[in-house]
């Protein structure tokens, strides 16, 4: 795969993921290639307590009382770390639309100051850009906060929602480098990256996996890639592989 980003080696990598596999989604390929080379990786999982399956996903059918979906889901992230070697934790706040919108407030209040704790080490951290679901707005919009007070916050593209042609989502990309952020793109194994995948077997529909597959693939170059968002004044490091 030629040269890869290794990017700060001497810190942690710390992602802000929304529910249980939209971090594997987003950015499986770059967690699969840093942990690889032993690099430590943690996740926090927000909005974990969950009633939702996707009915196109094999594992929809074994879902026969949604009280356990929350206990379900949590198995499938033991699982998926287990696989690419990563440490997580969940917060266990209630997915939208399962919590009362009025608490919202009070709730973003709470995430604000443990995120501002959260990335006070210095260690880079991945927030989801914010793309569509009420949850990942959420979470967008506090990093977004934090990177304007200075904080290493890198954005990752929301899979599978920023591969919607849309144009909410044009005028988004087309907005983050006016945001002092600019676009970095890695090449990762499909293959590994899927299999990690496989295991959310009550979220990942046979559509969405071609969905995030094709939104990856470059056919100039017949690679496959997944872009983040860096700060304008961030190097990377590259290495060989």
């Amino acid at each position: 795969m030629g040269k890869i980003i290794i990017a700060y080696y001497n810190c942690m990598v710390h992602i802000i993921s929304p529910h249980i596999d939209d971090a594997i989604f987003s950015l499986g390929g770059l967690i699969h290639r840093l942990t690889d080379r032993h690099k430590e990786i943690f996740i926090t999982y927000v909005f974990t307590i969950s009633e939702w399956v996707n009915e196109e996903a094999p594992g929809a059918a074994d879902v026969k009382d949604r009280s356990l979906i929350s206990l379900l889901r949590a198995q499938e992230e033991e699982n998926v770390s287990a696989l690419f070697r990563y440490r997580f934790e969940f917060l266990n706040y209630r997915e939208h639309p399962i919590r009362n919108a009025d608490s919202d407030q009070n709730m973003v209040s709470f995430l604000r100051s443990d995120f501002n704790k959260k990335v006070a080490s210095g260690n880079v951290c991945f927030f989801p850009l914010g793309i569509d679901h009420p949850d990942h707005i959420i979470l967008g919009n506090l990093g977004a906060e934090l990177f304007s007070k200075g904080h290493r916050i890198f954005f990752y593209e929301d899979l599978p929602y920023a591969a919607k042609r849309s144009e909410e989502n044009l005028k988004l990309f087309a907005s983050l480098e006016n945001r002092k952020l600019k676009p970095e793109s890695i090449p990762f194994d499909i293959d590994k990256k899927i299999d990690a995948m496989k295991l959310y077997r009550s979220q990942l529909s046979p559509h969405w996996e071609k969905i995030i597959t094709n939104y990856a693939y470059d056919p100039k170059s017949k690679t496959f890639s997944e872009r983040f968002w860096k700060p304008s004044n961030e190097s990377i490091i590259r290495l060989d592989n």
